[in-house]
């Protein structure tokens, strides 16, 4: 799988704005291709619901049940495209991405944490050969999870949420003033609640965190060796195949290409 063409938008605050922009992109593809695609796929950096078309809640752009495929669709018919459009979390289409196309991934590995670090943290799912996303289609928002009643105060109303202490901005702050290990220590913290719960083959850590794999990924290794309730010897911990960009395009390409082929389960 390869990216062909791009075009590159920034992402506003105003969905009508975002939406628009976005559609004069595709429809410049479009015309460059000469080609309409079957289906066009959004990546999501927040809860998006179950019928694939509902942004429920993206704190970094104050979106709140927001139905963005509909609204990207109708700009679409204005221009003359009527591709059907869908929407998921850019975690899950990342996740997708790593265990369709196995770039370091050995066949064996059915069970999958993905780490993605941005403005905050989130968390794909691969569990027993399959993308996990729960009953309402919002499984892995561990980020929301607390692990300190006296820390930072999250969007969501509580306390020490462990998205609003491990995020970049906060990487970023403790490399500066040389903390790292503070930093690793609460990421840790969480992924290892994660690790106990689930027991998976592999994690992969994206994102931000990238940047620092010399450093983070063999002392995350050793805290969580450390700390487990059970042995870990086979677990492994690796950073993502794919650079910032390419995991959610080639997530939302395979997811396009499941609902394509009517894929319900498995990967492809």
């Amino acid at each position: 799988m390869n990216v062909t063409d791009k075009c590159e938008i920034g992402t506003s605050e105003s969905p009508e704005k975002f939406a628009c922009e976005l559609v004069d992109c595709i429809s410049d593809l479009c015309d460059k291709e000469n080609e309409l695609p079957s289906y066009l796929v959004i990546s999501v950096p927040g809860l998006v619901r179950g019928d694939l078309r509902t942004a429920i809640n993206v704190p970094l752009l104050h979106w709140t049940d927001l139905v963005l495929a509909e609204l990207v669709e109708s700009r679409l018919k204005l221009k003359g495209l009527d591709s059907p459009v869908m929407s998921n979390n850019d975690a899950k289409l990342r996740v997708l991405a790593e265990v369709a196309l196995k770039r370091d991934i050995p066949d064996d590995f059915a069970n999958i944490v993905y780490a993605l670090v941005k403005e905050g943290v989130g968390i794909g799912l691969f569990i027993n050969g399959s993308i996990y996303v729960g009953s309402n289609h919002i499984a892995g928002e561990f980020g929301y999870m607390s692990i300190d009643r006296n820390g930072p105060e999250c969007s969501c109303g509580r306390k020490g949420c462990w998205l609003t202490m491990v995020g970049s901005r906060e990487l970023d702050d403790l490399v500066i003033s040389e903390r790292l290990d503070d930093y690793i220590e609460s990421f840790s913290i969480g992924l290892m609640n994660i690790v106990n719960g689930l027991y998976p083959d592999l994690v992969v850590i994206s994102g931000a965190l990238e940047e620092y794999r010399d450093s983070v990924l063999p002392a995350l290794k050793t805290k969580l060796k450390n700390s487990a309730l059970f042995e870990l010897s086979s677990m492994e911990i690796v950073k993502s195949a794919f650079d910032d960009r390419e995991g959610p395009i080639f997530g939302g390409a395979l997811m396009g290409l499941r609902k394509y082929l009517n894929i319900e389960t498995g990967v492809l």
